[in-house]
């Protein structure tokens, strides 16, 4: 049995170019879960993965585009990214902290993000 006591105390890891979030990482078998962290006023770009994702908010509160439709999240909220969808997070105006689970595993949270093209590439949240 492993026990990670502490992830969101854990050594952050540095940000991807498709979002200013930072992150701690744990990576399973066939899951990686990720604790990340955004500055309040701050996006991540549109973009998409081969990875299914779901992200549940812990503190703070955001605006989540997925394929265009936007909608407000706080503590407690549970949002879907299902593999190849666009999406894109913004903190509003306090820092939102969020865990994110990754599907399949990747070594330290690395995925394969890839921006949006075309009409997706305008951003949903931002306007």
């Amino acid at each position: 049995m492993r026990i990670h006591p502490d992830l969101p105390g854990r050594k952050e890891e540095g940000q991807a170019a498709h979002t200013p979030a930072t992150a701690s990482w744990v990576d399973g078998e066939r899951a990686s879960i990720g604790y990340l962290r955004m500055a309040p006023g701050t996006f991540s770009k549109p973009h998409w993965h081969d990875e299914e994702q779901f992200i549940y908010v812990t503190k703070g509160r955001a605006r989540v585009a997925v394929e265009g439709e936007a909608g407000e999240v706080g503590p407690g909220a549970l949002v879907h990214f299902p593999p190849r969808a666009v999406h894109e997070v913004m903190a509003l105006e306090e820092p939102v902290e969020f865990l994110l689970s990754l599907h399949p595993a990747r070594s330290g949270g690395q995925v394969s993000a890839f921006g949006a093209e075309g009409e997706k590439a305008r951003s949903a949240l931002r306007g």
